[in-house]
C-alpha cells in the first residue's frame, strides 16, 4: 500500500507541474513566476518537512503553488487592512487518519482543481 501512496503522490506532482507550466507565460507577462513544491506534514504532531514523513496517523502530503516576484513570495492584502497573506494554493494529495479504530488512506485526485485554482491566482495577479 505504501508504494501505491508514493506513486500516487509522484504522479500528482507531475500532473500538477504540467498544468502549472502551461500558465507560466501568462504569469511572466506580469513579471511573476510560480513555484511548485511538495511537502509532508503530520497534522497531529504539527510537523512539516520537505522529505516524506512516516506513514502513520496524521500523515499528509501536500502540493504547494506560490506566486513569486524576483524569487520572493508575493503578499496581498486581505480584507483586514493590516493583514497580508502569501498568494498561493495548497492541495492535499494524500492523508492517513484513524477512522473507527483503523487507519484509512485518502488519495485525492487534485488535477481537477489545479487549473481552476491557478486561474484564480492569475486573476489576483492581474488585479495587483
Amino acid at each position: 500500500m505504501y508504494k501505491e501512496i508514493c506513486n500516487f503522490e509522484e504522479n500528482a506532482l507531475s500532473k500538477c507541474n504540467d498544468i502549472v507550466n502551461s500558465y507560466l507565460s501568462a504569469f511572466a507577462q506580469y513579471g511573476y513566476t510560480l513555484k511548485v513544491c511538495q511537502e509532508w506534514t503530520n497534522f497531529l504532531k504539527k510537523t512539516r518537512s520537505n522529505q516524506r514523513l512516516p506513514f502513520i496517523n496524521g500523515y499528509e502530503c501536500q502540493i504547494y503553488c506560490e506566486v513569486q516576484k524576483n524569487g520572493v513570495p508575493v503578499k496581498v492584502k486581505r480584507s483586514d487592512e493590516y493583514d497580508f497573506s502569501i498568494l498561493a494554493d495548497v492541495w492535499v494529495v494524500s492523508s492517513i487518519s484513524r477512522k473507527w479504530f483503523e487507519l484509512a488512506v485518502d488519495l485525492v485526485p487534485i488535477e481537477n482543481f489545479v487549473a481552476e485554482d491557478v486561474e484564480e491566482l492569475l486573476k489576483s495577479v492581474r488585479s495587483i
